[in-house]
């Protein structure tokens, strides 16, 4: 799912627990025995937006001229990260279908260095979305 950045006022991905009100936004250690996840408040204008397969077939319907550069790009980045980290490979791939440089033989590169940009302002978006969080329940409380 993308969300709103409460810090730079952009976007991000996240990954959504099974409840459906709650996401992770790990900064460098996983859900397991990391954070608690985090609200997903409506203020945060969350949207869907799949992952790698349906941005290849989004890209396949929209910009075909796209479509085998993009593939390649997809395959680098799955064999590029180490781990299996779905959502590592899905920020990746959403920053390449939404414009970000991926051709070429730093493509991959520049996909994972603009997902380290995004994950290191995790702690922060922690603090923010939890306070907004505390600050709804204390007004309803209220």
């Amino acid at each position: 799912m993308e969300v709103d950045d409460p810090v730079t006022g952009g976007r991000y991905i996240v990954e959504v627990c099974e409840s459906g009100t709650e996401f992770f936004d790990p900064s460098g250690q996983q859900q397991a025995g990391g954070e608690p996840p985090l609200p997903l408040l409506s203020e945060l204008n969350p949207i869907l937006v799949g992952d790698h397969r349906k941005l290849k077939h989004d890209l396949l319907d929209t910009r075909p001229e796209e479509f085998a550069s993009f593939s390649g790009f997809v395959s680098g980045v799955f064999a590029a990260v180490r781990t299996p980290d779905k959502l590592t490979c899905v920020r990746a791939t959403k920053w390449a279908f939404d414009g970000g440089s991926y051709r070429g033989t730093a493509g991959v590169s520049r996909a994972l260095d603009a997902v380290a940009r995004v994950q290191a302002g995790a702690e922060a978006r922690r603090l923010v979305i939890t306070a907004r969080a505390r600050l709804a329940v204390a007004q309803q409380a209220a």
